[in-house]
């Protein structure tokens, strides 16, 4: 326990406690709050021993032989079980066990959906099993296992922080992709369209691949989406003004009068072949649809031509 040897005469036994228990007491005086920062068990054992540590120091270690010498020894135990636990996390187990706690706490805070809720979900069980162990007080016997889980997890948080990014960058040129199939978007100048083009660009993010980097990502998700949003009702207002605006301006510069009437004729092939066929039939017809609340009155006909 001390590293001497002790004469097992009472006498002897009280003298050594009394040189070396206030050691104990201060080696061991705040493990107790440290286990329960790290939500490890052994904090009731540890205040435990302390109490009677210091209640053998009350006694100038009288009964030091009597508390030391039965056939157990809780304070004996106690004292050597301290030390292992103490030993270990200065050895390294300390920083080991707070990063997983910090993943572990980060991890189940993330959304049960998306790459987020894969990462939880995968690493559910592995965390669970982590929680159990370190309920019991021999947690510190297994620093080999907690450094590789870390590492797995680590290694997990890597592989989501990519696959977030590359997510992100797809949504982000398929946002664009959504902008330019806007009715109204050809109502805008070229400065106009690449500034919302650069807009979305510039929200492309490089992230750490850590839980820091995670978080930022998941944040960005709703800049994302939001910013998409945004620019689609702005290009719709623009458009729609601009239209409006001219179709007033060609009706001063004709002097007419009266109702304001919609007149659109549209040649429609009689076979179409491919998706990007159809895409360019959708698109006049939402063009014309962007007009039409612009009008009183709408006169669409169709004509069917070549199957070209």
């Amino acid at each position: 326990m001390i590293g001497d040897i002790v004469i097992p005469l009472e006498q002897e036994i009280s003298k050594a406690a009394v040189k070396h228990f206030p050691r104990f007491q201060h080696d061991y005086g705040s493990l107790g709050e440290k286990l329960g920062g790290l939500g490890l068990a052994g904090g009731d054992r540890v205040r435990v021993m302390n109490q009677e540590l210091a209640d053998v120091m009350f006694t100038d270690a009288s009964d030091a032989p009597q508390r030391l010498g039965a056939e157990t020894s809780a304070l004996s135990d106690n004292l050597k079980w301290a030390l292992e636990v103490k030993r270990a996390l200065d050895n390294g187990l300390d920083g080991t066990l707070r990063e997983l706690q910090s993943h572990r706490q980060d991890i189940e805070a993330l959304p049960d959906t998306g790459v987020p809720g894969e990462l939880r979900n995968e690493l559910s069980e592995d965390l669970s099993a982590l929680s159990e162990r370190l309920k019991t007080e021999d947690f510190f016997k297994h620093s080999a296992d907690f450094s590789s889980l870390l590492t797995h997890v680590k290694g997990r948080v890597r592989e989501a922080v990519i696959s977030l990014s590359d997510q992100q960058k797809l949504r982000i040129k398929e946002g664009a992709e959504e902008l330019q199939r806007v009715p109204e978007w050809g109502e805008l100048t070229q400065e106009e369209r690449g500034s919302a083009i650069g807009q979305l660009d510039g929200l492309e993010l490089t992230a750490s691949h850590d839980l820091a980097g995670l978080r930022k990502l998941l944040a960005r998700d709703y800049d994302i989406s939001s910013t998409i949003d945004e620019l689609r009702r702005s290009i719709q207002r623009q458009g729609q003004e601009r239209i409006r605006q001219r179709i007033e301006d060609e009706r001063a510069e004709k002097g007419k009068k009266g109702p304001a009437k919609f007149e659109q004729a549209i040649s429609v092939p009689t076979k179409m072949t491919t998706a990007a066929d159809l895409d360019a039939l959708i698109l006049k017809l939402n063009e014309i649809k962007a007009q039409l609340a612009l009008y009183d009155e709408i006169e669409v006909s169709f004509s069917f031509g070549s199957e070209e």
